[in-house]
This record gives C-alpha cells, sequence and structure tokens, in this order.
C-alpha cells in the first residue's frame, strides 16, 4: 500500500493504517530526533510528539508534497523546539542562581536574607524532579495515557483510538497512575 492510500484511509479513520504508517516511518523520525539531539531520551520525547502532531494534522496534510517531506519538516519542527526549550532551561538555570564560598547555591538577583524563596525555589525544583522520575517509572501504557490526558489534553474517546484500546482500560491506566503518583507525592504536598 503507498503512503497515499495510508494516508486517505487514515482520514477515513482507519487506525490500522495510522500503525502502519507510524511503522513505516519510525526509523526515519528516530534518525532526524537522535541526530538532532543526540541522546536517547531525548529522540523517545521527540519521535512521540512527532507522531502525536502528525496524528493531529494528517487531516489537513493535502498530499501536495510527499508524505515524507511532511514528516520530515514536523521533526525538525519538534527538534528545534526541544532545542529552544532545553536551552532556555539551561539559561535559566544558570542565570537563577550563583554560589556562596561554599558552594551552595543562592539566588543571584535577591538578598541572601531571602532563604524562604531560596528554600521554596529548591523545592519546587526537587518536586518536578521526584514527578519526572516518578513518571519514568510508571508502566508504559500508564505513562502514556496519563500523558496524553494531562499534557496533551486529549479525550479518553481519542486516547482509547491512539492506544488501540477500550475507553474503560484508559480510565483505569490514568487512574491507576494517578494513584500511584498521588500517594508518591503525598510527602511533598
Amino acid at each position: 500500500m503507498t503512503d497515499k492510500e495510508l494516508i486517505s484511509k487514515i482520514k477515513e479513520g482507519d487506525m490500522d493504517a495510522f500503525s502502519e504508517l507510524v511503522k513505516r516511518y519510525e526509523h526515519f523520525v528516530m534518525s532526524i530526533a537522535y541526530s538532532y539531539r543526540n541522546s536517547s531520551e531525548d529522540m523517545k520525547d521527540i519521535y512521540q510528539e512527532v507522531f502525536m502532531r502528525v496524528y493531529k494534522a494528517i487531516k489537513k496534510f493535502n498530499q501536495e508534497s510527499e508524505f515524507s517531506t511532511w514528516l520530515y519538516r514536523i521533526s525538525v519542527n519538534v527538534c528545534n523546539s526541544f532545542y529552544r526549550i532545553s536551552k532556555k532551561r539551561k539559561m535559566e538555570s544558570l542565570n537563577d542562581y550563583s554560589h556562596d564560598e561554599d558552594g551552595v547555591a543562592i539566588i543571584a538577583h535577591e538578598p541572601v536574607d531571602h532563604k524562604n524563596d531560596v528554600h521554596e525555589k529548591y523545592i519546587r525544583d526537587e518536586l518536578i524532579v521526584k514527578v519526572k522520575n516518578m513518571m519514568e517509572a510508571l508502566p508504559e501504557r500508564q505513562r502514556m495515557a496519563i500523558t496524553l490526558k494531562y499534557l496533551e489534553g486529549l479525550k479518553i474517546r481519542e486516547i482509547a483510538k491512539i492506544m488501540r484500546c477500550g475507553e474503560g482500560t484508559i480510565k483505569r491506566y490514568i487512574f491507576n497512575a494517578s494513584g500511584v503518583l498521588r500517594k508518591n507525592l503525598e510527602p511533598y504536598i
């Protein structure tokens, strides 16, 4: 089946056709992602984001250009977004902190006597790292369901189609993942 035939089927709602398209181009996207970021963790995030964007926008794809060209452009845009975000975080972290003679981090633009501000920022940063680690520890399908629901803002019905399972299963994934996160975050909240 050609790309054009697959895309026509996808536009009609055929999720098997979408899965086939993903299989056909997954190595292509991962290669682009890895070449831009040189990180297997970023590569996975970029891969997921690229195909989420493809899924959301495929109905608008007019097939005047080759699908691979369109996919490449999306992949590069996602890579560039990841680069800007990571660069901004590095710049913020470099600008937000200075260190005293003992190597203790202090906020550069705040007077040293504002210990509560430093403490609150430290707690917030620690919490972000904890949540990230907890998300990574979730089983893959729970992590995907909760990510699609809360970070991408998709409806249960949409997530069920993407993950090719029932809406009840998605609700269970989200419920279980939320329970684990809530339990593990309890000491921090």
